[in-house]
């Protein structure tokens, strides 16, 4: 529904209303499941998303060097 200005995921390409349908290779069958690939990424590190914008799939690479 929102996505942080300026922030790593609209850094990424991460748009308002995109669905996220999987991250780190893992489907995203519930928000813990997304909570738990983002307590898997190192702070340096960044995390693929797979992510259903209208009929497209895509993928994208979040990072998060310098967060936090």
């Amino acid at each position: 529904r929102h996505v942080q200005e300026g922030g790593p995921a609209e850094r990424a390409g991460v748009r308002p209303g995109d669905l996220l349908v999987a991250a780190a290779g893992r489907d995203l069958t519930s928000v813990d499941a997304l909570y738990e690939a983002l307590d898997s990424v190192d702070d340096d590190g960044s995390l693929a998303l797979r992510i259903v914008r209208g009929a497209e799939e895509l993928d994208l690479s979040v990072g998060f060097a310098g967060v936090g």
